[in-house]
């Protein structure tokens, strides 16, 4: 057996081996240590109990280095000799540097059973070449930290972690504030070699993230104001209140004997960030000059990184504020939907350009929005907002779904070589009707009884891409259903399935077959799919179908001198069924106004209807046909047609007719017999418009209950 000749080759000597001054570990084929000396004990600070028949791989090596570990340990038990520089994790969680020679341990018929492996500490050898080839170690190893993250506080205190105790045995990195408090030094990291730090609660040293305030003679300000490296060799502790203000912190220094300090400004392309100050206390060396040295050129490293990150870092700022002012803050309260909203920024990637909206359309109608801005950053907010603005312009004209998206293409082509997914769609909650129409998103998601499935969508292209119509779905939702639309953060994160759409239905239709689900139940299981794997920013825009029916009626009227009088009738008995006595003297009058104008511009029919909520559907507005139906289901063949609708907060009065010329609000003369119309229907309603139908236009008004 490999491992019993590994224990036979290393039975004699093992004892010997405790009485070396450096650490000694020996590995069997199986990588568990089988030999552990006093001195490793010493260095490493685990017991040979401990450390006997663990893999190195358990404790001494970090997560980041163990590839690395695993591949030499390879090398060395194929036989090879490896002698290179490494970290090692101590028991007290610091970091050791150590000079390891690893040589293959052959068993007796010479092929290799295990390895024996000799450290030394290179903080404490005296030897130049070696402490050069630490310098080197740490300069490597500080660059790939710094290279490897953006996120500067995080960042730095691995940072100091590295430095301590392989260089000091407390470490400071302090940096000069931004913007409004320019000029104040805030502390970023701090770290104490094990065995140094003080007290938990103790009020030596400004805690990470508070602001410090130097005395005059402290080295790190000296190096600050100055430009350059500060460096006392060695520490009068009889004078150390000069340089540290308080007593307790002064006390401090001489518990631990502090020996000697090192300022260095983190200065790159010549902006001074911060300051970096290490110390060295209790029996350790002395800095040197060629010490100095050392921090300066690691002070660069860590400066030109500091100035990537903060340029980042105001780059996502402005992103993000952009990005929050554009984005709707509350959403507003429409009739038929219980709607609910979430934003999650990904926490690997710059802000994007995901937005959502919900925009109150004529006579209690919403618009719906979704889209995702190809790209990052500041660029892509801006014309998130650029888009969502020109939504709402184009949403007043009450456009269909499939020719917003038309506009929009067109929009996103004269602004430049960007590529944005969207989707569009109009909800009306008195038919439950619903038109969409997407140009490369992502499809919405239907969720009712316990069950989800996209919806067949046309996917269309992206805009910006140009030349291709837009075509459009409809569809009637149930009373129990539900919309979910959605960003491809959710179905395009770090190691999502191969059909993630799927997948995230399912989350969701779980979320949606419990007792107690909600909008926000159904919002919350969507973005929790991704989670902190997200690679993108992910929008999530929920829609619950109220299971009440809204009232409506409907009332084709003829061409004739009695049109006006028997609008105002209808509508009287409609306001009176409904409770609403108060606004009927302002309603009847903006109706008598607003059909008497639509009377003088259609044909007539006498057919009278009256859509009940059962029915509801049949009156629907149409994408392709946006005007009524009568109560059979068909189409008026001619004449006005009156709709009124109930909300929760308001009353909507449509008046359609064959005209497709829409009305414009005039200033009559004083003389003009007329004309006043429309200006008083601008006066008395809450909001009023038109929008042209396939067979004419349609003129609405709101009154506020």
């Amino acid at each position: 057996m490999a491992t019993d000749a590994a224990a036979e080759q290393t039975a004699l000597p093992a004892a010997a081996l405790e009485h070396l001054a450096f650490p000694v570990l020996v590995v069997d084929a199986a990588g568990r240590i089988t030999v552990w000396n006093a001195a490793a004990a010493r260095v490493f600070g685990w017991t040979a109990e401990e450390a006997l028949g663990r893999t190195t791989y358990d404790f001494m090596v970090a997560p980041g280095d163990r590839d690395q570990a695993e591949e030499l340990t390879a090398r060395v038990l194929g036989g090879d000799i490896w002698e290179g520089t490494f970290p090692v994790l101590r028991k007290d969680g610091g970091t050791v540097l150590v000079r390891a020679d690893a040589s293959p341990l052959p068993d007796s018929s010479g092929r290799p059973a295990g390895m024996i492996v000799v450290a030394r500490d290179l903080l404490a050898v005296r030897d130049r070449q070696q402490r050069h080839e630490v310098r080197l170690h740490l300069l490597a190893r500080a660059g790939t930290l710094l290279a490897a993250s953006l996120d500067l506080e995080a960042t730095l205190d691995r940072l100091a972690e590295l430095l301590v105790p392989a260089l000091a045995d407390h470490c400071f990195v302090d940096l000069l504030e931004e913007g409004l408090e320019e000029g104040v030094v805030r502390r970023v990291a701090l770290r104490h070699a094990p065995g140094t730090a003080p007290s938990a609660g103790a009020p030596l040293f400004v805690a990470a993230g508070q602001r410090v305030d130097y005395s005059p003679a402290h080295p790190s300000r000296q190096a600050l104001e100055s430009g350059r490296g500060v460096l006392i060799q060695r520490v009068d502790l009889d004078r150390i209140e000069e340089m540290i203000t308080t007593p307790e912190a002064a006390a401090y220094a001489r518990s631990v004997g502090l020996r000697s300090v090192m300022s260095v400004p983190l200065r790159a392309r010549g902006t001074v960030h911060g300051v970096l100050a290490l110390l060295l206390s209790g029996d350790s060396r002395h800095y040197e000059t060629d010490d100095l040295t050392l921090a300066e050129e690691l002070a660069t490293r860590v400066a030109t990184a500091v100035g990537t990150a903060l340029a980042y870092r105001r780059e996502r700022d402005v992103a993000r504020t952009l990005q929050r002012e554009l984005l709707p803050g509350q959403l507003p309260d429409v009739d038929g939907l219980h709607v609910t909203s979430r934003y999650l920024p990904s926490p690997l990637a710059p802000v994007g350009g995901d937005w959502f909206d919900v925009i109150p359309l004529s006579a209690g109608r919403v618009g719906i929005v979704i889209g995702d801005v190809e790209g990052r950053g500041p660029h892509a907010a801006a014309l998130m907002g650029q888009l969502r603005a020109a939504v709402r312009a184009f949403a007043v004209l009450d456009l269909p779904p499939a020719t917003m998206m038309g506009h929009l293409d067109e929009l996103v082509r004269s602004l430049g070589e960007r590529i944005v997914s969207c989707l569009y769609a109009v909800y009306d909650a008195w038919s439950r009707g619903l038109w969409l129409a997407g140009a490369g998103h992502p499809p919405p998601l239907l969720i009712s009884a316990g069950t989800c499935v996209p919806l067949p969508v046309p996917g269309n292209v992206p805009l910006g891409v140009g030349g291709v119509p837009f075509e459009e779905y409809t569809a009637t939702l149930a009373s129990d259903a539900a919309l979910l639309l959605y960003t491809d953060g959710l179905t395009a994160y770090r190691d999502a399935p191969e059909d993630a759409v799927t997948a995230l239905c399912s989350r969701v239709a779980r979320a949606g077959a419990r007792a107690d689900a909600s909008v926000d139940t159904l919002a919350d299981a969507a973005l929790a799919v991704a989670g902190d794997e997200a690679g993108d920013d992910s929008a999530v825009l929920v829609l619950g179908v109220e299971t009440t029916d809204l009232p409506v009626t409907q009332t084709s009227l003829p061409k004739s001198p009695q049109a006006a009088g028997d609008a105002r009738q209808r509508t009287l008995e409609t306001l009176r069924s409904w409770g609403l006595l108060e606004q009927a003297d302002v309603a009847c009058l903006l109706v008598s106004e607003v059909v008497t104008n639509a009377i003088r511009h259609s044909g007539g029919s006498v057919a009278t209807a009256e859509a009940t909520a059962a029915t509801a559907s049949a009156a629907a507005w149409s994408s392709r046909g946006g005007g009524p139906t009568n109560g059979a289901g068909t189409r008026p063949s001619g004449g006005v047609t009156l709709r009124l609708r109930r909300g929760r907060r308001a009353v909507w009065v449509e008046v359609f007719d064959p005209d497709p010329r829409l009305p414009t609000l005039r200033r009559a003369d004083d003389t003009d017999e007329g004309g006043r119309g429309l200006f008083l229907v601008d006066v008395l309603a809450a909001r009023w418009g038109a929008r042209t139908t396939l067979r004419g236009k349609a003129v609405w008004f709101e009154l506020t209950l």
